[in-house]
């Protein structure tokens, strides 16, 4: 289950609080997902100030998810606030799918081409029962 989000953050708590944060759960990742796309397609091609103003809603509730921050909350803050919180929940989420989510995906689809495509299979059962089943 998700954590629940902070309905609000004193600000000289910020700076703790931002290094609390850590990558989104599996119950945030598909509203995450749905608002980060745009974000980071500006970002890789290197036009973060691009990435903010042309998607400012989508920056504001990935931040808010991400930072598992109280929406109304933040929208009621300074943008220097969403600017910490957003590097942050952003510079996390990166590392995080880059170095660990991504690796994992690109090796669980190696596997399963090599059972669609016939080959051995990543489990000791399936090779027994694909032998079984072919024409």
């Amino acid at each position: 289950m998700a954590r629940d989000y902070v309905k609000e953050i004193a600000l000289e708590d910020l700076d703790a609080y931002i290094e609390s944060i850590e990558s989104v759960d599996v119950d945030d990742l598909p509203t995450f997902l749905d608002v980060i796309p745009p974000i980071v397609v500006d970002m890789v091609r290197g036009d973060i100030l691009g990435a903010i103003m042309r998607n400012s809603n989508a920056v504001i509730e990935a931040t808010a998810i991400g930072a598992r921050v109280d929406r109304a909350w933040l929208g009621a803050q300074k943008p220097d606030v969403l600017v910490e919180l957003a590097s942050r929940v952003l510079e996390v989420n990166w590392d995080f799918f880059v170095q660990r989510v991504l690796p994992a995906i690109n090796q669980a689809a190696e596997r399963l081409a090599r059972i669609v495509s016939g080959g051995t299979s990543g489990s000791p059962d399936s090779s027994a029962q694909d032998s079984t089943t072919q024409p």
